[in-house]
C-alpha cells in the first residue's frame, strides 16, 4: 500500500485536498445559525431593531414641514446674483486625433497594413 501511495502522490494529495474542502465546507456551513433569506416568516411587522430604527426614521421624516416665508425675507431678496455668463466657443475637429498637415489643413492618416 505504501508503495502505491508513494507512486501516485499527486493523486493521493488531490483525494486529501477534496476530503478536506469538502469537511471545511460542512464545518462552515453547520454552524451557520441564520434564517435564509427566502423564509416563509411574516414580514408585515417589523421584528428586527434596524427595521424600527428605519420606519421611527421615516416616520419623523414625513412630519417635516418646510417654512416658505424665507424666500420673502428682506435677507434672501437682498441676496444678488454672481454668475458669469460663458460665451458659446467653436467646435473643435470631428476627429481631434486625425493628422495635421504642416499648414493645418487635414490630411488622410496612413492605411494600416
Amino acid at each position: 500500500m505504501l508503495d502505491y501511495v508513494k507512486e501516485n502522490k499527486g493523486l493521493a494529495a488531490i483525494v486529501i485536498i477534496v476530503v478536506l474542502g469538502v469537511g471545511g465546507y460542512f464545518a462552515y456551513n453547520s454552524g451557520s445559525s441564520t434564517q435564509p433569506l427566502s423564509s416563509t416568516s411574516s414580514t408585515s411587522t417589523p421584528t428586527s431593531k434596524v427595521s424600527r430604527e428605519l420606519l421611527l426614521t421615516l416616520s419623523d421624516l414625513r412630519s417635516i414641514t418646510l417654512d416658505n416665508s424665507i424666500f420673502s425675507d428682506a435677507a434672501f431678496t437682498s441676496l444678488v446674483d454672481f454668475r458669469v455668463d460663458i460665451p458659446l466657443q467653436p467646435v473643435g475637429r470631428q476627429n481631434p486625433f486625425e493628422r495635421l498637415s504642416p499648414q493645418g489643413t487635414r490630411t488622410p492618416a496612413p492605411a494600416r497594413r
